[in-house]
């Protein structure tokens, strides 16, 4: 092995281990009694929205649904669509924010959630007829709007964000384009 593969290969490995430590916990709602399921899916995205802002170190200043789906026969087309919308949010500096596609980092970054599985595959698990799956756009001061998918059961309960659900990378993390 070269020096510069060598030096390469301890450099995918640093990168790595500082993208992990520097996940945040995902935001809860498990405090007991800050939502139930008889709470209105816009309370809880509120409740969703100012627990992921104070994660990514921006303010939440509202948060729009723009369209609801009951999934159907179209469980399939559902899972594609919310498999490619996954990301991770970027929080390079206090007040600043920016989405970044999942798929645009499979190469540097591997993220394991509940039960050791992949983004893809949890969002694979939740997709079912009946589940509710919200076109939602959240609004960060100062930041460009960022569009995900949620998902409800029926019952209302939250399962699952394409973007509240995963960690938030704070801190200079990518070198900047020169």
């Amino acid at each position: 092995m070269t020096f510069h593969r060598f030096a390469a290969s301890l450099g995918y490995v640093a990168l790595t281990t500082a993208l992990v430590c520097l996940f945040g916990a995902a935001p809860t709602l498990a405090q007991p009694g800050a939502l139930s399921t008889s709470s209105s899916p816009t309370d809880v995205l509120q409740v969703l929205g100012k627990a992921y802002a104070k994660d990514a170190h921006v303010t939440f200043t509202g948060v729009d649904i723009n369209e609801t789906v009951t999934v159907g026969a179209d469980a399939v087309a559902w899972t594609n669509r919310l498999q490619d919308a996954l990301a991770v949010g970027y929080s390079p500096d206090v007040g600043e924010f920016h989405a970044i596609p999942l798929e645009k980092l499979k190469g540097v970054i591997k993220i394991t959630m509940a039960g050791g599985r992949t983004p893809e595959e949890t969002v694979k698990n939740i997709i079912k007829a009946n589940r509710v799956v919200l076109r939602v756009t959240w609004h960060f001061a100062g930041q460009e709007p960022v569009k995900t998918y949620t998902v409800f059961s029926p019952k209302n309960a939250l399962l699952f964000d394409t973007m509240m659900f995963l960690p938030v990378l704070r801190g200079h993390v990518f070198a900047p384009k020169n």
